[in-house]
């Protein structure tokens, strides 16, 4: 009888099933008189004798039978089918001619063996040649001891499932308020004392230090840390996981399948831990996607996503090393570990947790940080070996619904982002080098392609060209009218091959470029009349592009919006890439101030506009005769030294009564923002004091 193949693991707690394994079980140790030689008994299985054997056979449908009608269950043709496909589907296993039974031939054993059975002998010296009636006690218990093991199984299924769906109320919940944001409501119920003591204490600050930036103990990295928000959503999982993992166990009191109740235990914990394992499979690929359309409906950055994928990632491993350890001991206490490690679903089970613990170590903080590009494709080679190795792990006992899925998701996002990439085609973008090591990209748009990005959002970036085409890099964009803007600053691997070519090309090239995108969810700040934007180095296009268009919106709605966008860089190259979008700002309505922390970095000290005045708004005192910053007088603002953003915070939310605070730039500098931006929410516990970052980081 050929086996038949599931897309889910069939409910293994179904009595049609536990009474032909429970009588199985108990039938087999009965000395039948059937013999087979030393040979034949190694290719046989426990139960051949059952199927082999009619007598014997008789017995099994008659313990059956007797089992069915214990436990209240009309054993009519439909029942016995079932049980009949059960007991084909164990004799086709030792290749026994009663795989090919009809439910006829099985109604005519089951008749027979009712009329000629006996009650099990008490002489055991003599063979079994007749059918047999099971003492219904022990029918009764048997079928018990069967029924706890099913229902551990099952329940450690539904369980992963419940797991599962713990952080899709997360994504609920998180909907909710990203919704409540985008119609202002966020506005009104952050005015209130007791929300605001919730944030200011416990959803914005970072963890420890740092969370954008990279935590280190004694120069040694040791990767990023959560915020306090992603931290609370981490611990609900933690702890839902750790009561799933420990609770509702059914054990048979008599024991009557294991060596001890201990090895019963341990049994009955490798089976949770395991399938455990594998229910977090689906949420690891889902939250390592870049196109996921949760970002969207809960206003989740990437990057938090991505601490969820890694967080469930170290669970699972925990998982499958416990279910690891645990079988192994059950294996050694049965003295049949030489046996199992020569199963290939032993071997693969192995394989897949070595692999597994592999890709932990190959994902710290500090192989990641330094060598980006050797975690990422031994991450993704190590994870098709891992599943493969799951698959071949389970591919004969069940539970592959969840590399289904996991899988589904994977080839889903992938086909979307393939989408993606033809609908922006292979424009020919011009690269430009400006200062040492800054790249300015422009990417023309074309009529076809059907792109509506928005301030703050960000694309990864393909450069056809034949040395890196298959990279691929994020990039936060400016959409302008009819190209894409993006700067970028040459380090290592694709952009120093662009940068080395642009050095040949003399500071100027054009290549083929695709972008996958635009992903992110844009921040919404038409709600706020006062909007507070800092910006850092690289994250300076996002902020731009946002001061830009609320200034223009603000000025065809005759609507009064006070922005004020603080730039923070060091020399002026990054400004005179972004010259033409910094001086549009001019006839806008918008307090620009700019800190250049060249000269003080340098070891100039700290130059001011004004060292005898505390107002930071009054004529700048420009020490550069840079182009941009002569055509920037009188509409900005220029300091050369670093800013106290506390200070800077704390004005602007003394002088405001609900502001916007948007941030993007260096990691250090987005972690300083967004714990000073709790401290003021705390400090002003009845203003709408809102605090949102483009900082993206994994």
């Amino acid at each position: 009888m050929r086996e038949r193949f599931y897309w889910h693991t069939p409910k293994k707690d179904v009595w049609e099933k536990n009474s032909v394994m429970a009588c199985a079980s108990y039938l087999t140790k009965l000395d039948w008189n059937y013999k087979t030689s030393a040979e034949e008994q190694k290719q046989l299985q426990f139960y051949s004798t059952l199927c082999d054997y009619k007598p014997a056979l008789g017995s099994w449908s008659l313990c059956i039978y007797g089992m069915l009608n214990d436990k209240g269950m009309n054993p009519n043709n439909s029942t016995f089918e079932k049980c009949l496909e059960s007991l084909q589907g164990l004799c086709s296993l030792s290749n026994s001619t009663t795989a090919n039974l009809t439910i006829g031939q099985y109604h005519n054993v089951l008749n027979n063996a009712t009329r000629f059975a006996i009650p099990e002998p008490t002489d055991s010296t003599r063979p079994i040649e007749y059918p047999v009636a099971m003492n219904q006690t022990f029918r009764s218990r048997y079928g018990e001891a069967f029924h706890t093991h099913a229902y551990n199984l099952d329940i450690s299924n539904y369980y992963g499932l419940l797991l599962c769906s713990y952080f899709l109320f997360v994504l609920l919940v998180a909907s909710c308020f990203q919704y409540w944001d985008r119609t202002g409501f966020n506005a009104v119920l952050f005015k209130h004392k007791f929300f605001n003591y919730i944030r200011g204490h416990f959803l914005l600050p970072t963890l420890l230090k740092n969370h954008a930036n990279y935590t280190n103990f004694k120069s040694i990295t040791l990767g990023l840390f959560p915020t306090r928000l992603e931290t609370a959503y981490l611990f609900g999982y933690q702890l839902t996981h750790l009561i799933f993992i420990c609770i509702d166990y059914n054990y048979d009191p008599y024991n009557l399948l294991f060596k001890s109740k201990s090895l019963q235990r341990i049994r009955f914990f490798a089976d949770r831990t395991g399938i455990m394992a594998f229910a977090q499979l689906p949420l690891i690929i889902l939250f390592s996607t870049r196109n996921n359309i949760f970002e969207y409906f809960t206003g989740f950055k990437y990057s938090t996503f991505i601490m969820f994928h890694k967080w469930i990632g170290r669970t699972m491993v925990l998982d499958l090393i416990l279910h690891a350890f645990a079988y192994t001991i059950y294996a050694v206490n049965y003295k049949n570990l030489s046996h199992s490690s020569k199963q290939s679903y032993f071997q693969f089970g192995i394989v897949a947790c070595f692999i597994a613990i592999l890709m932990i170590i190959l994902s710290i903080g500090l192989i990641r940080k330094n060598f980006y590009e050797t975690f990422l494709y031994s991450h993704i080679i190590l994870a098709i070996l891992f599943f493969y190795s799951c698959w071949k792990h389970v591919e004969k006992l069940g539970w592959k619904e969840w590399i289904f899925s996991s899988l589904a998701i994977w080839a889903m996002e992938r086909i979307f982002r393939l989408i993606q990439l033809l609908n922006f085609g292979a424009p020919l973008a011009k690269f430009q080098l400006y200062g040492k090591d800054l790249i300015r990209i422009t990417i023309p748009k074309t009529p076809k392609m059907n792109w509506n990005g928005r301030p703050g959002q960000y694309g990864f970036l393909y450069v056809l060209h034949p040395l890196i085409f298959w990279q691929s890099h994020p990039f936060t964009f400016i959409d302008a009218d009819d190209h894409l803007i993006i700067v970028a600053r040459a380090k290592t691997g694709a952009t120093h091959t662009i940068f080395k070519q642009l050095v040949k090309q003399g500071g100027s090239t054009q290549f083929h470029v695709s972008i996958e995108g635009p992903y992110g969810t844009p921040t919404n700040l038409h709600h706020f009349t006062n909007v507070l934007l800092l910006a850092g180095g690289s994250g300076l296009p996002g902020l731009l592009d946002h001061a830009s268009i609320l200034a223009q919106d603000a000025l065809k709605s005759n609507k009064i919006v006070y922005i004020t966008l603080i730039l923070v860089v060091r020399g002026h190259d990054i400004l005179k890439a972004f010259k033409k979008e910094i001086l549009a700002l001019k006839p806008l309505k918008i307090n620009l101030i700019i800190y250049d922390t060249a000269l003080q970095l340098a070891g100039f000290g700290e130059a001011t506009p004004n060292s005898d005045s505390t107002n930071s708004f009054h004529e700048p005192l420009l020490q550069s005769t840079s182009n941009i910053l002569k055509d920037l007088q009188g509409s900005a603002i220029i300091y050369y030294k670093r800013p106290n953003l506390e200070k800077v915070l704390s004005d602007a939310c003394d002088e405001n009564k609900g502001l916007a605070i948007v941030c993007c730039g260096p990691p250090s500098f987005v972690d300083i923002v967004r714990n000073n931006t709790a401290k003021q929410v705390l400090k002003h516990p009845n203003k709408a004091i809102q605090y949102f970052e483009e900082f993206q980081c994994w």
